[in-house]
């Protein structure tokens, strides 16, 4: 079972979501980002938190 969490990264500002256990989470959280870049990334990245460390899951 998953205990997983999503962390968005945008220039040098990273939110993260809280963990949500379970094989299909959902997380319904907002997030707002102020930049006056348009071709800057989006990075959206899938960890799994763990006893002792978290376990990157995936990447986008």
């Amino acid at each position: 079972d998953f205990n997983s969490y999503a962390v968005v990264k945008l220039q040098n500002v990273k939110s993260t979501t809280v963990a949500v256990k379970g094989n299909q989470p959902c997380w319904e959280q907002e997030f707002i980002f102020e930049t006056n870049r348009i071709d800057n990334g989006m990075l959206l990245e899938l960890w799994n938190k763990g006893v002792l460390w978290d376990k990157l899951l995936v990447f986008f």
